[in-house]
C-alpha cells in the first residue's frame, strides 16, 4: 500500500480496515492456494502472473471500509479491475466464469481474515459486496473489449509533436551555416557559438529519431503485429537513470526518484520510454511547480513502477481511455498522440499491465506492474489485440 494509504488506514477507528490492512500477504496466499486448485487454468501459471493486480484491489478495499476514507467501493479512483480482466484475456487462458470464480474465492477469504478477528458490521458487508460487484463487471468488460477490439491503423498521429524539434533542427542549421559563411577563422567566441549550436542539432535528432521509432512501434501495435522486444538482463536502476538523462531539464527537475536496485529481465529501451512517457504525462496535467515521484519495489516476483503527481488530476470519465484510445490531454487541449497507448501496449506485451489511480484528494499514481523476469511473457498478447 502506498505511504499516503498506509497511516489512515493502519490507524482507522474501523476494525475491519486495519485487519484487511494487516492480513493482505496472508489472504493473497490463501487465495493463490485456493484459485491454484479451484481454478482449472490457473494451477500452470506463475503465481507472479496468477496475483496480478490484486494486492491493488485489497488495498484500495481496505481504503473503503476505512469509515474515515472517500472511498465506498475498492475501484473508485482507479481502473484496476479493468487492467485485471484484461490482462487475464491478453496473458492466460481465463474464462469469463473463471475470473468470477477467482474473485468469489477471494471475496471468501477477506470476509473470514476479518471474520477472526472483529465482526463485520452491515456497513463492513455492504462495502465487500458492493466491491467485488462493481469489480466483477468492470473485468468482464475490458475481459471482452480485449478479445473483441476493432483492430485499427494510426499512422501519422505524431505529426504535431515532430514538428517543434524539426524546427528546432532547422532553425539550428540556418545558424550554423550562417557562422560558417560569415567566417573564414572561426574566432573563439563564435567557435563557443558553434559547440552550442551542434549540441542542440545533436539533441533534437536523437528526439525525432526517438519519436519516429514510437510512431512505427505505435502502427505496429495497433494493425496487430507484435513490437520488437530485446529482452536482457539488468538493474532497474539503469534504467530509471537514463529516464533522467533523456528527460527535458525542466521536467527532469521536477522528478524526486527513489532509486532501488532490483536486477530483472525486460527490454531496457522499451521501459525506459515507458517510463518517460508516464512521467511526461504527469508533467502535462500538473502544475510546472509541482513534483512528480518515482518509487520502486517488489511484490511477490512481481517490478512495480509507480510515477505519481499530487497535483496531477485526470478526469475519472478520462482513466480508460487516456490508454485506450491514445488519448492525450495537454494543459489547453486534448490531442492524439502515441503517448500511454503505446506505453501500456508495451507493458502488456512484457505480461504486466498498466494501471492508473486519480482522485481530486491524492492527484494521480500511474503504476507500471510487470513481472520481474520476463522473458516467457514477450509474445503476450495486447489491448489492440496483438
Amino acid at each position: 500500500m502506498s505511504d499516503r494509504l498506509s497511516a489512515p488506514v493502519a490507524n482507522s477507528k474501523t476494525p475491519s480496515a486495519r485487519i484487511l490492512y494487516r492480513k493482505r500477504d496472508e489472504i493473497l496466499t490463501e487465495w493463490l492456494e485456493r484459485v491454484k486448485n479451484e481454478v482449472d487454468s490457473a494451477w500452470a501459471l506463475l503465481n507472479a502472473v496468477v496475483i496480478d493486480t490484486m494486492p491493488v484491489f485489497l488495498d484500495g478495499l481496505a481504503e473503503a471500509l476505512c469509515e474515515d476514507c472517500p472511498k465506498e467501493t475498492a475501484t473508485d479512483t482507479s481502473n484496476v479491475a479493468q487492467e485485471h480482466g484484461g490482462e487475464r484475456a491478453r496473458v492466460t487462458k481465463f474464462g469469463p466464469d473463471q475470473i468470477i470464480a477467482e474473485f468469489r474465492i477471494l471475496s471468501e477469504v477477506v470476509i473470514a481474515k476479518i471474520a477472526e478477528e472483529s465482526k463485520l458490521t452491515e456497513r463492513d458487508q455492504n462495502v465487500i459486496q458492493k466491491s467485488f460487484d462493481k469489480a466483477i463487471r468492470e473485468s468482464m468488460v475490458a475481459y471482452f473489449l480485449v478479445h473483441g477490439r476493432i483492430r485499427e491503423q494510426m499512422i501519422g498521429v505524431l505529426s504535431n509533436d515532430l514538428r517543434d524539434p524539426i524546427g528546432a533542427v532547422r532553425l539550428s542549421s540556418e545558424l550554423l551555416q550562417q557562422l560558417l559563411n560569415e567566417e573564414t577563422q572561426i574566432a573563439s567566441e563564435s567557435r563557443a557559438d558553434l559547440k552550442r549550436v551542434i549540441t542542440t542539432l545533436k539533441t533534437n535528432i536523437a528526439r525525432v529519431e526517438r519519436m519516429v521509432q514510437e510512431l512505427i512501434d505505435s502502427s505496429v501495435v495497433q494493425v496487430g503485429e507484435k513490437i520488437s522486444l530485446n529482452i536482457t538482463p539488468g538493474n532497474i536502476s539503469d534504467v530509471l537513470t537514463a529516464v533522467m538523462h533523456e528527460l527535458d531539464y525542466d521536467i527532469s527537475a521536477r522528478v524526486i526518484l527513489e532509486k532501488q536496485s532490483v536486477s530483472g529481465f525486460w527490454d531496457h529501451r522499451a521501459f525506459k520510454r515507458t517510463v518517460m512517457q508516464l512521467v511526461q504525462s504527469l508533467a502535462h496535467h500538473s502544475p510546472a511547480e509541482s513534483s512528480i515521484k518515482i518509487a520502486v519495489s517488489t511484490l511477490h516476483g512481481r517490478l512495480i513502477v509507480s510515477v505519481s503527481c499530487t497535483d496531477a488530476q485526470i478526469p475519472a470519465e478520462r482513466l480508460e481511455n487516456l490508454f485506450q484510445a491514445f488519448l492525450r490531454a495537454d494543459k489547453e487541449e486534448s490531442r492524439f498522440g502515441t503517448g500511454l497507448g503505446l506505453a501500456r501496449a508495451t507493458i502488456e506485451q512484457m505480461g504486466g499491465s498498466l494501471a492508473v489511480e486519480s482522485s481530486p484528494e491524492n492527484g494521480t499514481v500511474m503504476t507500471v506492474d510487470i513481472p520481474a523476469d520476463t522473458r516467457s511473457f514477450a509474445d503476450a498478447p495486447t489491448s489492440t489485440g496483438a
